[in-house]
């Protein structure tokens, strides 16, 4: 079974955001071939009621995705599905009255290679593969529907043999492209996440760290401790400590909230990004991490302990400092018996400083 597809937030964002440019555009290109159909003496059913349709269909989608009831992904392929059939309703009329092999359709080929990008932007890329080649296995049978009945000029033959064989090696292109894509994030993941534990490792944590203290929210950071972790690697071996560390960690995960983020910093010690988040509310959430690790067994009926410490972060500060500060309260929890909580104040900060 292949993994759900998704797109990473900020090219979800700027896909919404895309949609939300380019979809006016196409619905004021809707409006221009309605108008453009009005001075045709023989246009066709499907133009005459597919526009006009379609017209409404983009506007909903476009007022969707401005009050967010909608992803740019799933936008993408609302706009996908309706335009593909419009155009293949259009042209099984043109191949009925053979328009289709006296002018060709040059107006729907560019269009179709636009539907092969939109598809491969919302589909994964096994997916988006044969959805493509479906779309143009349906538009060959189309045109090959009307061959028994009329005779294309060599201009229009050449003009078809040449857009299927444009569009087949478009949709490997794309195909190749996605799998390349998608292989790059796979192996960025690999970069950003602790093997062991699967949590983003120290690397992508000092990242978020400098993003956070470059936006303009508070947050707060807690460090969190296995206590006397080297007595279980030296009593029950390494092996099983790779254990503890790994049922640990699924555990606080399912304690967190959403939006907190949480990172292996090395060895037995984690660091947790708490975003807009008050003293307090950071207090409440570290006690409430010690006193669940305090009360489950690990790898097999092992009891483990959490030293946790924590800091504000200070307008000014760099990432460093605040991580010093919570370390500074580490000692401080440790000194104080352990299997506890330590948050440095700002009246401490002060104090230091």
């Amino acid at each position: 079974m292949s993994e759900p597809f998704s797109l990473p937030p900020l090219i979800e964002e700027k896909l919404r955001r895309l949609t939300l440019v380019l979809t006016p555009v196409g619905i004021l290109t809707l409006l221009l071939s309605i108008w453009q159909n009005t001075q045709i003496k023989n246009a066709t059913q499907v133009a005459h009621y597919g526009l006009p349709l379609l017209s409404i269909i983009f506007t909903i989608i476009w007022m969707l995705t401005l009050k967010n009831r909608i992803s740019g992904r799933q936008a993408t392929l609302a706009f996908t599905i309706p335009t593909c059939l419009h155009i293949y309703l259009e042209q099984l009329e043109h191949s009925v009255t053979g328009l289709l092999y006296r002018y060709g359709d040059p107006g729907n080929f560019g269009w179709m290679f636009v539907m092969f990008l939109l598809l491969f932007l919302s589909l994964d890329s096994h997916r988006a593969r044969w959805v493509s080649f479906a779309f143009l296995a349906t538009h060959i049978a189309i045109y090959l529907s009307g061959l028994r009945k009329f005779h294309p000029t060599p201009e229009i033959e050449l003009s078809f043999t040449q857009y299927f064989i444009a569009s087949m090696i478009t949709i490997c292109i794309l195909g190749l492209n996605s799998d390349i894509r998608q292989h790059l994030g796979k192996v960025q993941t690999l970069a950003d996440t602790d093997a062991l534990t699967q949590l983003i490792n120290r690397r992508q944590m000092q990242l978020c760290l400098e993003r956070s203290v470059q936006s303009p929210h508070p947050f707060v950071l807690l460090l969190l401790d296995i206590d006397h972790f080297k007595q279980v690697n030296d009593q029950h071996g390494h092996n099983r400590g790779d254990v503890v560390l790994k049922e640990l960690s699924q555990h606080l995960s399912t304690c967190l909230r959403s939006g907190d983020l949480l990172g292996r910093w090395g060895g037995e010690e984690f660091l947790l990004l708490l975003p807009n988040t008050a003293d307090e509310e950071a207090q409440k959430l570290a006690l409430r991490l010690v006193s669940a690790v305090r009360e489950r067994r690990y790898a097999n009926d092992l009891p483990i302990t959490l030293s946790i410490r924590g800091a504000s972060y200070l307008p000014g500060e760099r990432p460093e400092d605040v991580v010093h500060r919570a370390d500074t309260a580490l000692y401080q929890a440790k000194q104080a018996g352990r299997d506890g909580f330590r948050f440095h104040t700002l009246a401490e900060a002060a104090k230091a400083a």
